[in-house]
């Protein structure tokens, strides 16, 4: 083939001329018009199997040179759509809300690990008490007791006697203590001696505790 008008062999064996008004591109004007190199413009042809004819330089019609073009632009490495300013602004903002919420995900779950860790060493409060639950026990002194966490709920003790009562807050830990001094007291103060060292906590209430004497008539 030359590069002059085609020809074409009719059936009777006669070669006329191509319409003159078909477009008709070389090779390496269809690469061009592509942005592609002659290479992957043959591969192109290969892939759709296109018929077109080969000489010393390839006829591309218009209509597969637009085939082409649609095949180019649907790979996965052909040319993307050009995006306008507010696509690209939408795009760098969206990047910059994930990059954000991960480190917001991974700020939650370091300030979870050290909320754990502050509750395990938050150090005891300290409360006092003044008066028992049971009208005839009345403190010689206040009584000076510790309330700290303990998991979900708060326990309060009194060290010296080595008793102590759990609560859902500080304030029920505490008044659960009061009542389990007064318990404490009346038990060991009958005798009722249930371990080793109940006697020393015997001992230890009663330096803190007297009973009111009652009432003349």
């Amino acid at each position: 083939m030359t590069d002059d008008l085609d020809e074409t062999e009719t059936g009777d064996g006669k070669t006329t001329a191509a319409d003159s008004s078909e477009e008709i591109f070389t090779g390496a004007e269809a690469a061009r018009h592509l942005g592609v190199t002659n290479v992957k413009l043959s591969r192109y042809i290969e892939d759709l199997r296109l018929d077109i004819p080969r000489g010393k330089r390839l006829r591309i019609t218009r209509a597969d040179l637009e085939v082409l073009r649609t095949y180019h632009r649907n790979r996965a490495d052909g040319p993307r759509f050009r995006e306008t300013q507010e696509a690209r602004e939408f795009s760098a903002a969206l990047k910059e809300y994930g990059r954000i919420f991960r480190s917001l995900r991974q700020l939650t779950t370091e300030a979870l690990k050290l909320e754990k860790r502050l509750r395990k060493a938050v150090p005891p409060g300290l409360a006092v008490i003044h008066t028992l639950p049971e009208h005839d026990l009345v403190l010689m002194v206040p009584l000076s007791v510790s309330i700290a966490p303990s998991g979900k709920r708060y326990r309060a003790s009194l060290p010296e006697a080595d008793l102590e009562a759990m609560g859902a807050t500080r304030d029920e830990a505490l008044l659960e203590l009061r009542e389990e001094i007064a318990r404490a007291y009346k038990r060991l103060e009958r005798g009722h001696f249930f371990h080793n060292e109940d006697r020393e906590r015997l001992r230890v209430l009663k330096a803190l505790i007297t009973r009111r004497p009652p009432k003349q008539d």
